[in-house]
């Protein structure tokens, strides 16, 4: 069994994942409410794109759902891999309607780096151990 923070920098490491994992949730349930409400910005990106409504609520659903799953710690990678596949899509619309990008890189980077830190909490990477599973080790 390995000891809590055993990773390199220990609990500093440990600290910036939860922060970065915070932000991005943070800036992810915010995309999402505004693409599910409707805001001129998502509107007109969308309608820029020739996609249908449908598809800006499908991915302000995935939004959510990805920022609520990064709060928790036993599925906080899923929702990593989840959301960097939302924000990618996200990152192509806006190069194509606005030219736009470093908001939605920054994400990307902040997925990456919570997917990377976490990867041990995704499914079949061979070293989930039973106590992060069942929501007990946390850290």
């Amino acid at each position: 069994m390995r000891k809590p923070f055993s990773r390199p920098f220990g609990a500093l490491w440990e600290l910036t994942l939860w922060l970065v994992q915070l932000g991005t949730a943070a800036w992810s349930l915010w995309f999402a409410l505004g693409m599910l409400l409707g805001t001129h910005l998502m509107i007109d990106m969308f309608n820029g794109l020739a996609l249908p409504q449908w598809c800006r609520y499908v991915t302000g659903v995935l939004g959510l759902a990805g920022g609520i799953i990064l709060l928790f710690p036993a599925s906080c990678a899923v929702g990593a891999v989840l959301l960097m596949f939302v924000w990618l899509g996200l990152l192509i619309g806006d190069l194509l309607v606005t030219g736009q990008w470093l908001v939605e890189a920054m994400l990307i980077a902040g997925t990456f780096i919570i997917a990377w830190g976490r990867r041990e909490r995704l499914p079949g990477s061979g070293d989930v151990r039973p106590e992060i599973m069942n929501g007990v080790g946390w850290w």
